[in-house]
């Protein structure tokens, strides 16, 4: 089992320069973001500006959450099981978007371990969240706190710091600029690790600029 997880890391490894795009959509800036990270991350930009048209999900985004999930790297696996460029939990996140599309079961490590079809997964499960999870939140910045927040930890633990009912919950969201609710969720959510993660992407998001 080991061995064949191996040959499959060296195998997407040495693929890699397979994906680089010339043109890339999007340039980094370079006083902020470590270089080398932002030369690997050039490398996935065709595969993330194709996602992003197919589940209409902001490239901006997308590229934070990689760039911080994995800093670009394709066969990247934490503790926690997340794997791949966008950190996919293949019990929750893959099983959710696979049981969306009528199929059963869960992606299997080396689907995971693809980029192309680590980015899908990712961006489709992005796509589900702002559908359906969190649908209803109107203000664009919230959208996107909460989206990231959802992403790693799911929805219910956000809808709970305002209300145990997910539509009085996005009401109260609503009813607060982005600003409060940032300062609210730095302040109540359970996780300071989440939160240090939500702070990296939105910071890593806002250093992005179209070319």
């Amino acid at each position: 089992m080991k061995k064949s997880i191996l040959i499959s890391l060296l195998f997407l490894m040495s693929g890699c320069t397979n994906f680089k795009d010339t043109n890339a959509k999007y340039y980094y800036d370079t006083i902020k973001l470590n270089i080398s990270k932002r030369n690997t991350m050039i490398l996935w930009s065709d595969i993330i500006h194709n996602a992003s048209k197919k589940y209409m999900i902001e490239e901006k985004l997308i590229n934070a959450i990689v760039y911080v999930k994995s800093h670009g790297n394709p066969v990247s696996i934490n503790t926690d099981g997340e794997v791949g460029l966008m950190h996919v939990k293949g019990n929750i996140m893959g099983k959710k978007v696979y049981n969306s599309e009528s199929k059963k079961g869960t992606p299997s490590l080396f689907v995971l371990l693809n980029p192309r079809t680590n980015i899908d997964i990712g961006c489709k499960f992005i796509q589900l969240l702002q559908n359906y999870d969190l649908k209803g939140i109107k203000n664009k910045k919230s959208l996107i706190y909460a989206t990231v927040l959802s992403y790693t930890h799911g929805s219910r633990s956000l809808f709970h710091l305002f209300d145990l009912n997910r539509i009085r919950a996005i009401e109260k969201i609503n009813a607060m600029s982005s600003k409060e609710f940032f300062q609210y969720i730095e302040t109540y959510y359970p996780s300071s690790k989440a939160i240090k993660e939500l702070k990296n992407i939105i910071s890593i998001y806002n250093e992005i600029r179209l070319k």
